[in-house]
């Protein structure tokens, strides 16, 4: 009986090719989009969740109270050992990320990325795969190091007969030989610790500097993570936390500042406190990436009830003739059910097939680094069983009904009429609505989010960022550095060249804190811009009162401030802050220059204090102010100078423009892929309202004969059948501008400087909707109007 139904479902729907193979088209692509986003979101839930330890991790974070109150995933060096004491502690763990540096390795120079110290304790709390070494003793001596595979195989040729004699050998990194003591698997993914070379933390201890006993300043760079005993409250290791700094800082800079234990489930998803993956994605985005899905299904099940409601008067002498056999109402359902189970199965394969060979292009546009053997997950199977039940129910079950519920006379006498079913065409009507307020409100999301694309690159950041480049300095003394600037400073191509920790805007913060004596304000925290005397003037920052920092200006004794600090300090006066002094770090430092604010973050965030001071030892960066336009030319001279200076580095550069604009990376994934769906929601739109018009001009053959014979014209016709339709779309566009106001607005407050929602946004998304509607609806009523009336009123 079974087999019979699938048989006579497939002769069916091969009478019907053209709606069958448009519903399959539209099933096919709702379902592939709904694998999609559902595989997105797995893969970003899944970050770190594979620590066996997980739900006992926490990070401790810094809230830094007052005015100019910040919130910061990383915390004072100290404190990672200090929570040890702590009764619900059983471990801690510091991490002081780095990411690059230079490695030399027989006579060879390499530049490696995903370097950072690590206590032996980080083993303890995170579950990674070794494959030789021991995990608690392989990072406890200063200079011992610890690779993955992959950087072992490239550097050392390790293959799986020679590993475990790996062990002793001498890598110098960053100047210094390191043992190596251990080789783990590679990391996965789904991890937020991208590391590759894992140095032992007692080395950076060894090395020393204010960083390691400093219970005041911050660095981005720097995480503790604890692992809390079985049964401990997370809220009374908090609790704790204001007696220690008590004990450690002076009762102004413990009164500003909170430590909070965030669990390392939401790492990934706290995009202000950041983590080392440099990628974070919001729980909005996550339901904003299910509701999509979802809609884009409903979307599909939207067209298939239309399409498939289309053909029921071609149906309905079928469905007389079985009625007069015997069939029954249900057995007449469970045969259309059937029908659309078989093509819901058929879209099914089609979606794993489509989807295998889509995942890879999505993976890049989207630059996931998610498995390709996304089948095999056990979830997968059961997703698809789930999609395929509730596509065959949704799409199947009111076509069924309306089939089944025609009267074997009326329907062998083809005067059936579906609109008594469930509001009949109406219903119909509105199913196109929904269709079009869905796609309307991603078109007008996906305008939203490209204009504020373009609004980051057009708003000025206070700083010049064209014709810039940054060159990445070696560990070498100052004097071979001051000698490098000097040397380009000789080039006619150059304008300009300072040595600096960082550039006036960067990914990586320096934080530390801030008070004006006497000033009754708290220590305030401040972004710290190590750089030198021709900063300002390289990178284009206006000074609007007193001098630049000069050579012989000592680190945080003469120091360079914004307006914004000046604010802070309730200084309204530029010129009247020269001169005055601020204490940073316990040390006395006097203002001797006032420039204008620059956006020291990105535009996500509000205007922050910044403090500028000269630090030789900070000159991580050379920045590269060119002067003519043949770049080609001048790198290669820049070049040439540093590999003769720096013989055993390697040159890389970046323009600074190109590092502005990968600050909105997750801007540009979230564009590219809200493009691609909304692309995908109108054309599946525009199947359903093909099959409408389908529809419509069926069961208005016989008036559309009538009003042709009576002289009307083919373009009246056209407007009789396509003014509906327009009204529909126009329908669908009120309602859509509320919905879409309302989350482009939610996703506009995550960002302190954003565009406005102008009202031709909402007016583009509406004439693209009404131009893509009256084109698909257009070549149908124009089939109708031209056909010869003599078809539709020869049996009359």
């Amino acid at each position: 009986m079974r087999s019979n139904i699938f048989t006579t479902a497939f002769r069916s729907l091969m009478r019907n090719k053209a709606h069958t193979l448009l519903n399959m088209i539209g099933l096919t692509l709702g379902m592939t989009c709904c694998l999609m986003v559902f595989l997105i979101i797995r893969y970003e839930l899944s970050f770190d969740t594979f620590h066996t330890k997980a739900d006992r991790i926490y990070r401790i974070t810094t809230n830094i109270l007052g005015e100019g109150s910040d919130m910061l995933g990383c915390a004072p060096y100290p404190l990672g050992e200090a929570v040890k004491d702590f009764p619900e502690v059983e471990e801690s763990a510091t991490v002081n990320f780095f990411n690059n540096g230079i490695i030399k390795l027989d006579n060879k120079v390499y530049r490696e990325t995903g370097m950072g110290f690590v206590s032996p304790a980080f083993f303890e709390l995170f579950d990674y795969e070794w494959i030789t070494g021991n995990p608690q003793q392989s990072l406890t001596d200063p200079y011992s190091v610890v690779l993955t595979e992959s950087v072992a195989r490239r550097l050392l040729g390790v293959n799986e007969a020679n590993v475990h004699d790996q062990l002793g050998r001498v890598i110098n990194i960053e100047n210094g030989d390191y043992k190596l003591t251990g080789i783990m698997k590679d990391f996965p993914d789904n991890t937020d610790f991208p590391f590759k070379i894992l140095l032992s933390s007692s080395t950076a201890n060894a090395i020393g500097g204010s960083l390691f006993t400093d219970w005041v300043s911050v660095s981005w760079s720097v995480h503790h993570y604890i692992l809390l005993k079985e049964g401990a409250d997370a809220s009374q290791t908090e609790a704790k936390f204001p007696a220690l700094i008590k004990k450690n800082m002076t009762p102004d800079e413990a009164s500003m500042r909170v430590y909070r234990l965030q669990p390392l489930k939401d790492l990934h998803f706290d995009a202000r406190l950041g983590n080392y993956n440099g990628r974070t994605t919001t729980e909005t985005t996550i339901y904003s990436l299910s509701a999509v899905g979802l809609f884009l299904l409903l979307i599909a099940c939207i067209n298939f009830i239309n399409l498939a409601t289309a053909q029921s008067t071609r149906r309905s002498k079928e469905v007389g003739v079985r009625k007069i056999l015997g069939a029954g109402k249900y057995l007449l359902i469970r045969r259309f059910m059937g029908e659309t189970l078989f093509l819901t199965v058929v879209s099914l394969l089609l979606t794993v097939a489509l989807g295998h060979f889509l995942f890879p292009a999505i993976m890049k546009i989207l630059d996931l680094r998610m498995a390709e053997n996304w089948i095999s997950d056990p979830l997968v199977p059961l997703f698809l069983l789930a999609i395929t039940v509730v596509v065959t129910f949704l799409a199947g079950f009111y076509p069924a009904l309306v089939l089944s519920g025609f009267q074997p006379m009326q329907a062998l006498a083809n005067h059936t009429s579906t609109t008594k079913w469930l509001g009949g065409l109406s219903l119909r009507r509105g199913l196109i609505v929904v269709q079009f307020v869905i796609s309307l409100v991603l078109i007008i999301g996906t305008l939203v989010v490209v204009r504020q694309l373009n609004f980051f690159q057009s708003q000025p950041l206070g700083f010049s960022k064209e014709a810039i480049v940054m060159i990445q300095m070696p560990d070498v003394p100052h004097i071979q550095k001051k000698a490098f600037q000097g040397q380009l400073e000789q080039i006619a191509g150059i304008k300009d060249v300072s040595l600096a920790g960082n550039s006036p805007s960067s990914g990586s913060n320096w934080r530390g804190a801030f008070n004006f004596p006497g000033s009754g304000v708290p220590f305030i925290p401040v972004v710290m811009r190590p750089a030198d005397q021709t900063y300002i003037q390289t990178f284009g920052l206006s000074l609007v009162a007193g001098r630049d920092l000069r050579d012989s200006d000592s680190a945080w004794h003469q120091v360079v401030v914004n307006e914004t600090l000046l604010r802070l300090m309730k200084i309204n006066d530029p010129e009247a802050a020269i001169g005055k002094t601020i204490t940073v770090f316990d040390s006395n430092s006097q203002i001797v220059g006032v420039v204008k604010d620059f956006h020291a973050l990105s535009l996500r965030e509000d205007l922050t204090p910044v403090l500028i001071f000269n630090d030789p030892r900070g000159a991580q960066m050379a920045a590269i102010k060119m002067a003519s336009t043949d770049f080609r030319t001048t790198l290669s001279q820049i070049e040439s100078i540093f590999n003769r200076q720096f013989p055993a580095s390697i040159f890389e550069y970046q323009f600074m423009d190109q590092t502005i604009a990968s600050f909105y990376e997750a801007e540009k994934k979230l564009s590219r892929l809200v493009s691609i769906f909304s692309g995908i929601a109108i054309f599946i739109s525009c199947l359903g309202l093909f099959g409408l018009i389908s529809f419509i001009a069926l069961q208005r053959k016989k008036e559309i004969g009538v009003r042709k014979v009576n002289g009307a014209t083919a373009l009246e016709l056209m407007v009789m059948l396509n003014k509906d339709f327009m009204v529909w779309v126009l329908i669908a566009f009120v309602m859509a501008c509320p919905i879409a106001w309302f989350f482009t607005h939610k996703w506009l407050e995550n960002f302190a400087y954003k565009t406005d929602l102008s009202w031709w946004i909402f007016a583009l998304a509406g004439l693209m909707a009404i131009v893509i509607a009256l084109l698909t609806v257009s070549w149908q009523s124009w089939k109708a109007a031209t056909r010869n009336p003599v078809e539709a009123l020869r049996y009359e």
